[in-house]
């Protein structure tokens, strides 16, 4: 929410709710660990897919998931804290799956999985919110209270509308610096 906006066509903003229920720029858990799956198969090359089956990576980051759940204390478990794999908790655990990857089956097989990481979430609001709010990883770090704490759970924030509604009207304003919002 901004009074002032850097967005050229419009002067304020109000974001009443936050987060997202998924898009092409922000797939599901389950589409990406199938990009994952494909991925790192075609990567071992010639019977890859004996090597890695379908499943392995939902396999390997529940893994991760519920081993970095269940080592934050009881009373750091907030409630945007999810034991559960979700697109946000990937991203959150995507290096120590791409290092488990590099060990079992080697550095090819890493990059694929981190570069397919890289390629499916690439919403750039998303990552504000996986950067400034809830982590598995760093469960007690502080967030930013302008953010969805986790990216797949809507957030409403009712009280911004309430506040927008008070801001002066522009109507019949002009800004010499933006002639084209006039």
């Amino acid at each position: 929410m901004s009074k002032e906006t850097k967005i050229q066509w419009c002067d304020s903003t109000v974001n009443p709710i936050m987060g997202c229920a998924g898009c092409e720029l922000f797939p599901s858990a389950g589409e990406v660990l199938q990009a994952i799956d494909e991925a790192v198969a075609g990567a071992l090359g010639a019977g890859g897919e004996a090597m890695w089956r379908t499943g392995s990576a939902k396999h390997r980051f529940k893994s991760l998931i519920f081993a970095a759940y269940d080592r934050i204390e009881e009373g750091d478990r907030h409630a945007g804290h999810r034991r559960a794999v979700t697109t946000t908790n990937l991203w959150h655990l995507r290096d120590q799956f791409v290092q488990s990857v590099k060990e079992e089956r080697g550095p090819v097989a890493a990059i694929a999985a981190q570069s397919t990481m890289d390629r499916a979430i690439t919403c750039y609001a998303a990552k504000l919110h996986l950067n400034k709010g809830l982590s598995l990883v760093n469960p007690t770090r502080k967030t930013n209270s302008g953010y969805a704490p986790v990216f797949e759970q809507l957030t409403r924030y009712p009280n911004r509308v309430r506040e927008a509604a008070g801001w002066a009207d522009l109507l019949g304003r002009t800004d010499p610096d933006r002639p084209w919002i006039n």
